[in-house]
């Protein structure tokens, strides 16, 4: 019997995005894009009840981009999701505002 082959690649570039700090403390969080291609991307966040609370678009210019959002006072703490959208890419990631 033979097990399944898989093709591991060490030191990969990751493809995405991170945010942080999380849980976040006060109304600011860091937005790094790494590996994506060029252009215009929108970054959305919702609420848990999927009420969008805050949106802006990141020009990503070549080789990554990090970039500090100031959420609006509205935002409460409790848990949110972050929306990254591009032409061929779309992720989200959860964050927590306490």
């Amino acid at each position: 019997m033979y097990s399944k082959i898989l093709r591991v690649e060490m030191g990969s570039t990751k493809v995405g995005f991170s945010l942080y700090p999380n849980p976040v403390v006060g109304k600011q969080l860091t937005v790094s894009l790494s590996g994506l291609r060029q252009g215009q991307y929108n970054l959305e966040v919702f609420s848990a009840t999927g009420q969008r609370v805050y949106a802006t678009r990141i020009n990503n210019a070549g080789s990554g981009v990090t970039q500090m959002i100031e959420l609006p006072a509205s935002v409460k703490s409790g848990a949110y999701v972050t929306v990254i959208s591009g032409d061929t890419y779309r992720e989200s990631k959860q964050f927590i505002v306490k």
